[in-house]
């Protein structure tokens, strides 16, 4: 089975839903070139999808793709709060906590070595 910038597109979450054809494409290709087939095996297509919907709900940086960083300022009146924000330029695996599609991959990655994994396979 091979992933098609659909199956991004069709996840339950709707959240890829109006995100162009070759929006999801690119991430897809990035995806792909940073999880190993012969790594992954039969995970493979599940490993790029996930890694691919990570990268662009950090790229969206919506609510329901981003973790707001810490607060670094606070005003009580008339109520003001600046929050840190986070790099997600590169997929690393601090960003990839930041999603339910990274955390998603990081599980699958953890199956496939058979445990913690530091660096990209």
């Amino acid at each position: 089975m091979s992933i098609s910038w659909t199956d991004i597109r069709d996840l339950p979450s709707g959240e890829f839903a109006t995100i162009s054809q070759s929006a999801i494409q690119a991430a897809l290709d990035e995806a792909s070139r940073e999880a190993s087939a012969s790594v992954f095996g039969a995970r493979y297509d599940d490993a790029v999808k996930y890694l691919a919907a990570h990268l662009l709900a950090c790229l969206r940086g919506g609510s329901r793709g981003m973790v707001a960083g810490a607060v670094v300022s606070e005003t009580v009146g008339p109520i003001s709060r600046s929050f840190g924000g986070s790099s997600v330029m590169a997929p690393s695996a601090d960003s990839l906590g930041s999603t339910s599609y990274g955390r998603r991959f990081q599980d699958i990655r953890r199956q496939v070595a058979g445990g913690p994994v530091g660096a990209w396979v």
